[in-house]
């Protein structure tokens, strides 16, 4: 309890200060008295992939990843860190425990961080795609689709927008999406857009 909370305040101040080696080894001692703790856990993760400690960073991370109560922020921080080390390990991510407590709003911010590298995008389809989305008012569609043709999924891509558009003709970004997609099957431009 309070024990924690004190490592965490003195933490927060070394980090602040720039002196990584003494928060690497606070970060060391509080996780053997909180092994499970998502705060904890995610600034192991960050610190040791500063020190390019990835099989440490990629330890951390993951089992911070695993725990229910790991925040937005820390999934985001997870998501780059083993997006950074081991982008495998971000397989089923749309099962962790912690990305399945999310709201769709909370999604689509998982899904912009996964979506800043070609190596982890395929993770933000994974999510885009899952009944975390599909099974809730106000889904991801307009995500799904430019995911799809960040990954050179233009034939899914077109048939994604052509049904927003079916119930929303007047997107003017889904109808600029849609031209690009279908540039990206054609091999040309929209002329008509």
């Amino acid at each position: 309890g309070s024990d924690i909370d004190v490592l965490k305040a003195l933490i927060t101040l070394r980090e602040r200060q720039g002196k990584l080696e003494e928060v690497d080894a606070l970060l060391t001692r509080s996780i053997e008295v909180a092994e499970d703790d998502p705060w904890l856990l995610t600034r192991k993760a960050v610190t040791a992939d500063r020190f390019s400690q990835s099989e440490a960073a990629v330890d951390a991370a993951r089992r911070a990843a695993l725990t229910p109560n790991v925040s937005l922020s820390e999934l985001n921080r997870i998501v780059r860190v083993l997006a950074d080390n081991d982008v495998a390990q971000l397989a089923g991510i749309e099962s962790w425990p912690g990305v399945r407590g999310l709201s769709v709003r909370e999604l689509h911010g998982l899904i912009q961080t996964l979506s800043f590298s070609k190596r982890s995008l395929e993770y933000a389809e994974k999510i885009a795609t899952s009944d975390l989305v599909s099974d809730r008012e106000g889904g991801l569609t307009g995500d799904t689709a430019l995911i799809l043709i960040g990954l050179g999924k233009f034939k899914e891509a077109v048939s994604v927008l052509a049904g927003v558009l079916a119930s929303n003709p007047g997107s003017v970004s889904d109808q600029f999406n849609l031209g690009v997609a279908k540039w990206g099957l054609d091999r040309k431009p929209d002329t008509h857009i």
